[in-house]
Order: C-alpha cells, then structure tokens, then sequence
C-alpha cells in the first residue's frame, strides 16, 4: 500500500479530525514517530475467555433457574468449534453462523450481522457487539459509530469499501444494552477465530474490551491496552493487532479522539513499512 499518495488527503482529514474533537494548540512543530514508542504486548498469563466462562457456569449452576455445568458448557463451545473449523471459506462460515442455535443470542436479534467491506482486504476491524441499527440492517458500524470509524480510518487511507473488512466478536445485537456475559462470548469467539483464519490479513485492528480480550486472552481493559500492539498466531504466521477505542465509545468520550488519532497513525506507519 503506497501511503504517499494518500499525503494530501490525510493531512485535510487530520485537521478535520482535530478541529472536529476541539483540537486548537499544536504542541509539536515536527512529527512524532508513535509506532516507535509502542511495543508488543503478549500476555502469558491471563485466563483464557473459555476459563473465565467456565467459572461462572459453576457458579451460575448453583441456581436451580440457570440449568448449565462447566461441562455443558465445555461441551457446546468444542461444539462451536467443531461448526466453526469446517468452514473452508468465509460464505459457509456465514451460513453456519446463521443456522447456529447454540447462542440465546440468536433468538433475540433479527438478523446475523457477519461483516461489511472486502473479503480481500488486508486490515482487518474486529469490534464488540452489533447495535441496533446494525441489527436492523444487518451490518456492522452503521449510522454516528460507522461515520466516526470512517474518519478513523480515512487519514491513513483505509476505506470499508475498498480496502478494509470488517466483524465484530458477537455476529447478534443483545437487548437491553448489557454487556455480552463470559459464556456467551465464549460460546461466539470460535467463529471470530475462524473469521480471522478464513480471511488471514496482515493486520487486525481491535476496537474495545471485548474484541481485545477475547482475541488477546487478556482481561486488561481498553484504557491500558490501547495504543498497544498484540500478536495473533494463525495460519502459521503472527498477525499484528493493534487495540484501540471503539468509536461508540469515542462518541461519548470525544476528548479521547486525540488517542485514537495516535493508534491510527501507528497502525499508518506500520503499514506503510510493510508496504
């Protein structure tokens, strides 16, 4: 990817970026190189998302009205797996997806939101959990949280429908607003993984707790992840992800744009050297 002809239209959006989250003092009259000042993060020891649902499956056990074990548990997610691994590409991975009845998630969704952008893309965006108007229409980062993705991605000339796909790691909007429990993301992340396998990109990009904790196996949250690089092991080569805010969260939290500005143009620089 040649970043260089992209030069023009990055610096306009960046000042757009900047003016737009309030931005009216530069600090530095040169560039800083953030790649350089971010390292990777492999955790080795934080408990696997499949641990952590099983804890609670054995307290939730314990109430006569949440009839699941850590071993029914255990045997729906190989389950998942199992479904998950037999997709040879990304057409039947979604047809599984839609067909799977092992979620509760399902039953309260109305469609499968699977993914949006170019299954040859090289930059791959894993968010958290469909909204409902990405439930509504059936694809990820619509409405405010697409167009603040897009202003995301523009500067380092990244586009959804050109050159970027994207997921998330729960394909089924939840009601209520809550957050997805350990089991049912335990129950989702086989088909995420498999999303990641099927496409095999050269770079992911991972938007909030969620997506970074269950693909990183960390129970670090976003504000000490962020701006930080992960290694994925898959298809016999390490991945780089980068974690970093989902823009739902940048909605309400405008004045943390300026970190996601950063994360962004590490993930430029990056790409730019891989070029």
């Amino acid at each position: 990817m040649n970043l260089e002809n992209h030069a023009s239209n990055a610096a306009l959006h960046a000042i757009d970026w900047l003016a737009e989250m309030g931005e009216d003092v530069w600090l530095n009259a040169q560039p800083v190189a953030w790649a350089e000042h971010q390292s990777f993060v492999t955790p080795h020891h934080a408990p696997p998302i499949i641990e952590i649902a099983a804890k609670e499956a054995k307290i939730l056990s314990t109430s006569p009205n949440v009839p699941i074990t850590p071993s029914v548990l255990s045997e729906s997610i190989q389950t998942a797996r199992d479904l998950a691994h037999s997709a040879q590409n990304l057409e039947e991975l979604h047809a599984i997806i839609v067909a799977y009845d092992g979620c509760s998630l399902k039953r309260g969704a109305t469609n499968c939101v699977f993914s949006d952008g170019k299954p040859t893309a090289k930059i791959m965006v894993i968010g958290e959990v469909p909204s409902t108007q990405d439930d509504a229409n059936g694809v990820p980062f619509t409405g405010q949280v697409g167009h603040i993705l897009a202003q995301m991605l523009r500067p380092i000339g990244l586009d959804r429908n050109t050159n970027v796909y994207l997921t998330n790691v729960i394909p089924w909007r939840i009601s209520g607003n809550r957050l997805p429990s350990a089991q049912e993301i335990a129950l989702c992340s086989p088909f995420v993984l498999r999303h990641i396998e099927l496409l095999n990109p050269d770079f992911i990009v991972l938007l909030g707790n969620i997506s970074v904790q269950t693909i990183c196996n960390t129970q670090a949250g976003i504000m000490r992840t962020r701006g930080n690089w992960f290694e994925h092991s898959c298809n016999g080569r390490i991945i780089p992800a980068l974690a970093t805010f989902h823009p739902a969260f940048l909605l309400k939290q405008s004045a943390q744009k300026r970190l996601a500005w950063r994360d962004m143009l590490a993930l430029g620089a990056r790409m730019k050297v891989n070029s």
